[in-house]
């Protein structure tokens, strides 16, 4: 059965943009403890705002590593089922 990922020239890149936010974000969370959160969000009419922990009641570092944490779970499950397609385990 041909899939989308059949071809490896197709499979390895997708393969590899995954790897590189799995780094990044884990590089982020070794960092986070020392760092400051400020979420910048800018509207459609080009409106920027400013989130930071004077406004939010929650740790905003616990919530990004929370954020984080789940975001690499995710991509290392794809990661797997990706490379199980490619390796012919296909439950």
């Amino acid at each position: 059965m041909a899939n989308l990922f059949s071809d490896l020239t197709q499979l390895l890149p997708h393969l590899a943009k995954i790897e590189g936010k799995i780094q990044a974000l884990q590089l982020i969370a070794k960092n986070l403890d020392s760092s400051q959160v400020i979420i910048n969000v800018t509207f459609k009419d080009n409106t920027t705002v400013v989130i930071d922990q004077e406004l939010i009641p929650f740790n905003l570092v616990m919530e990004l590593r929370t954020l984080i944490g789940d975001s690499i779970d995710d991509y290392q499950r794809q990661q797997k089922s990706l490379n199980d397609l490619a390796n012919g385990n296909i439950d």
